[in-house]
């Protein structure tokens, strides 16, 4: 016998990403760069522009390492206020980004 099936904390078994699950599935897995941002962009407040490096250092990152979802968060997060509906990629690994129906 199977046990209850747990909801996946991304889409809620709908297998259509809310705001948290999209902010978990492209902003989480980046944190390191995140911080980098977070702190050049502080940094640049209090010290000068030229702090600014730090930030584009997080912002470039990802992109060293060919992880694009760092740049697809404002695109996806819009998009679903927006009206679309995009796929839950824990659920459908193997889906396109947004849901054809």
């Amino acid at each position: 016998m199977s046990g209850p099936v747990a909801e996946c904390p991304c889409c809620g078994a709908t297998k259509c990403l809310t705001q948290k699950g999209i902010a978990i599935i492209y902003l989480l897995p980046n944190r390191i760069a995140l911080l980098l941002i977070f702190a050049g962009i502080a940094a640049a407040i209090w010290r000068g522009p030229a702090w600014l490096g730090l930030s584009a250092a997080g912002y470039l990152l990802p992109l060293v390492n060919a992880d694009l979802r760092l740049l697809l968060y404002p695109v996806i997060a819009i998009a679903a206020l927006l009206g679309k509906k995009p796929n839950c990629a824990k659920c459908e690994p193997h889906g396109s980004v947004f849901r054809s129906g």
